[in-house]
């Protein structure tokens, strides 16, 4: 069983592809509103409009990677 830092470590190598993977083919806007969402999600105590917020961010990655596939 993985335990502490270690049980976060594919996690986060996940998220640090994800970001240089949305700044090199999207725009650095759209990968700084990935690493937002990953950052409120692992925020602690959970804020009661961080669901809201993760969304809207989501959204403006969603429709920048849109925009570039048009």
């Amino acid at each position: 069983m993985v335990q502490g830092d270690d049980a976060m470590r594919p996690a986060l190598t996940r998220q640090a592809d994800i970001y240089r993977r949305l700044t090199r083919l999207v725009s650095a806007g759209a990968a700084e509103f990935g690493r937002e969402a990953c950052d409120q999600m692992t925020e602690m105590p959970v804020r009661p409009t961080t669901g809201h917020m993760v969304g809207h961010a989501l959204r403006e990655v969603d429709s920048a990677i849109r925009a570039v596939l048009e």
